[in-house]
């Protein structure tokens, strides 16, 4: 890492994976610099209390975003469907220069 690097950027992030580093190390880097400890597979969490309320209202939130999901993309496949249907008059009527 280089110097530059670490001016512009900070220290680099220490990564926590299964069978990776030991946990003296681990144990000190948490209570002395818990904001460079990344955990591997993360990304923004939510932080919640591990209730079955709190399960049952995460479960219907990923249904919503997957409904959401999928209806852009049938609203994307049929603007899709509609522009190549107004290409194909616009070429009809103009000729081809």
């Amino acid at each position: 890492m280089t110097q530059e690097y670490s001016r512009i950027v900070g220290p680099r992030p220490i990564s926590v994976c299964a069978g990776q580093g030991s946990w003296p190390s681990l144990l000190y880097h948490t209570l002395h610099e818990p904001s460079r400890i990344i955990m591997s597979g993360t990304g923004p969490r939510e932080s919640i209390f591990p209730t079955r309320m709190a399960l049952t209202n995460t479960k219907a939130r990923l249904k919503g975003a997957q409904t959401g999901h999928s209806l852009l993309a049938k609203k994307r496949d049929a603007l899709t469907t509609r522009f190549r249907a107004i290409l194909r008059k616009v070429d009809e009527v103009s000729p081809v220069v």
